[in-house]
């Protein structure tokens, strides 16, 4: 229930509408009972049954009792007036009356309905987005993107058809019940009572159901997630699957997980299919024992009921199990999305390990030095940096090297507070990162990476990525300082030309200058090179390494390589192996061996 309440409460901004649509509901239910209620004086009429009622309250008095008393009167003098043809019609002109305003009253609470199931969606999708884009990096790449995926897109779509459908059930449903339990009740209340002898037998064995149909669907949902990652796997890498004729492995993975997901669906759908026959044989059990009841009371020699009103009893019994039947139906249904909504507040309620506190300081320019104090770092028991201390000094170029998996990166990512160290601080003007703005943080670093990311957009947008209101001369100056100017305007769209996924339709060397060039236009002073020209031809890298020469030029520069050409320049050089620093210098101090 906590967890149904939760996603009701998504639509907080649209929360006028759940009194509208009660309201609305409450009116259709209204109605409806009009129409149902009707039935008796139309049998009445048709079985010659309709006589003068008798009323012993005082006429000024207003009660069911006085309106009921009332109506008769009416109809027995319309009969009386103009014929029995004459009070047929006008029963039917009131049931005509009161189905047209049942439906406009439930359509417009449908309407109420859209609006409340549209707000719940916007906000739970928005909000599980932001998260992610919120969330540690340690965080996501501990987590597998394809079932990330499937949280978004299809655990919400499952609430949305399930979760939402069912409250419009909650709150219908049981007021067309109670009304129709009152009809019955004013009716005969003997009767009534034997008609739900049955119910709670109904629902004790749909709940039993339901527990389990729970359980199945969490099942479900994170084998969704398995099949979602093996699909961006699959499409990531296509070319190595080629290659090495591996369609077959990756086919097999992805069947397997297919199958499981058919598995789990169908023991499922065989539990959920139960809901329905069971509630229609309890249903029909109850009828009998009405007829059987109902029977003996109308061939007594005391009986409760006309003709015409027995009848009518039966007829509005009826009605009241498909509502039943609908609340049965929509408590299994319902254990589906919640399975879902689990999975999606799992994300939304996850803590985030990177901070940042109410009042956090600003941090606006930076002046002096970034300093590592005694930094250790760790993904989870895997200890990646020890003890590490080392100080950059603003307007000076430095170098991190050493063998792969040293903790290089990791160094970088600490610096843009990507991560937190496990011990120790680092500092900025004195400032430990921890306690300074995130914004203002990232505002003063620029990043270019080996893995350049470029996303499925404009080349101007890939270049202003995250900044608005920038001019075209800002732009083009800044791929002119990258080196890439020349072949964007040799592309038939130039500037507006799309890129593909993750710049596809540009080669290596031309993704790294459209990063360069981001890193321009950004003019941070500090300035992260993470084996920026490792991956590139030697006319590539050329023509990249003069724009990094340019892009270098007053600020404060951090190389992360294993090349010795890109670092012979640089005023210190760290050399980092097993997370430790084992020696420092400059390129003429230090022994060719470390670069080995």
């Amino acid at each position: 229930m906590d967890t149904f309440l939760r996603i009701v409460k998504q639509a907080k901004l649209k929360k006028k509408f759940f009194g509208l649509y009660f309201l609305l509901t409450i009116l259709f239910v209204v109605f409806s009972l009009i129409n149902f209620s009707a039935l008796i004086p139309i049998l009445g009429v048709l079985f010659n049954e309709v006589e003068q009622p008798i009323y012993n309250v005082n006429d000024s008095s207003i009660s069911i009792a006085y309106l009921k008393y009332s109506f008769y009167s009416y109809l027995h003098g319309v009969i009386n007036e103009e014929g029995k043809k004459a009070a047929l019609v006008y029963i039917c002109l009131i049931v005509l009356i009161s189905v047209f305003l049942a439906n406009l009253f439930r359509y417009l609470a449908d309407l109420c309905l859209v609006e409340l199931r549209l707000s719940i969606i916007y906000n739970l999708r928005r909000n599980i987005f932001n998260k992610l884009v919120d969330l540690s990096l340690a965080f996501l790449s501990g987590r597998k993107k394809g079932d990330l995926v499937t949280r978004v897109m299809n655990d919400i779509q499952e609430i949305e058809t399930s979760v939402i459908y069912t409250l419009k059930i909650y709150l219908k449903e049981p007021l067309l019940i109670a009304g129709y339990l009152w009809i019955l009740f004013s009716m005969s209340a003997s009767l009534a009572l034997y008609s739900l002898v049955l119910i709670p037998v109904s629902g004790l064995s749909i709940s039993a159901i339901a527990k389990k149909l729970k359980r199945k669907a969490l099942e479900t949902q994170n084998v969704l997630g398995e099949i979602g990652f093996i699909i961006d796997q699959m499409l990531s890498g296509i070319r190595e699957i080629k290659s090495y004729g591996a369609q077959s492995f990756i086919g097999n993975q992805f069947d397997k997980k297919n199958r499981d997901y058919a598995n789990f669906n169908r023991s499922m759908g065989i539990k959920f299919q139960l809901a329905g026959p069971i509630s229609e044989i309890i249903g029909v059990a109850t009828m009998v024992i009405i007829l059987i009841v109902g029977g003996s009371i109308m061939l007594g020699d005391s009986a409760e009921l006309s003709a015409s009103q027995f009848i009518a009893f039966l007829i509005i019994f009826s009605q009241v199990l498909a509502p039943a039947k609908a609340l049965s139906q929509a408590h299994s249904l319902m254990q589906r999305g919640l399975a879902s909504a689990k999975r999606v507040f799992e994300i939304i309620d996850h803590d985030n390990n990177i901070q940042q506190d109410s009042s956090a300081l600003c941090l606006n320019t930076f002046k002096n030095n970034i300093e590592f104090r005694e930094v250790s770092f760790a993904y989870e028991s895997k200890e990646v940096l020890k003890n590490v201390n080392l100080q950059i000094d603003k307007g000076k170029t430095y170098a991190i090297v050493g063998p792969s998996g040293g903790g290089k990166s990791t160094l970088a990512d600490l610096i843009s507070r990507f991560h937190d160290p496990t011990r120790g601080a680092i500092l900025m003007d004195g400032l430990d990162l921890r306690s300074c703005n995130l914004h203002d943080l990232r505002n003063l670093i620029a990043v270019v990476s080996q893995d350049t990311v470029l996303f499925n957009d404009t080349i101007r947008n890939n270049i202003t990525l995250g900044q608005s209101g920038i001019s075209n001369e800002r732009i083009v100056e800044a791929a002119e300082m990258a080196n890439a100017d020349e072949f964007i305007g040799n592309l038939p769209l130039g500037y507006e030309t799309i890129i593909g996924e993750r710049g596809s339709r540009l080669s290596g060397g031309e993704r790294q200058r459209i990063a360069i060039a981001r890193a321009v236009l950004k003019d941070a002073p500090i300035l992260i090179l993470d084996e920026a020209t490792s991956a590139l031809d030697q006319s590539s890298e050329d023509m990249v390494r003069e724009a990094i020469g340019r892009l270098m030029e007053n600020r404060t520069t951090i190389i992360i390589t294993h090349r010795l050409n890109s670092i012979a320049k640089c005023d210190q050089i760290y050399v980092l192996e097993n997370g430790q620093i084992i020696s420092q210098g400059s390129y003429k101090d230090l022994p060719v061996s470390l670069f080995n």
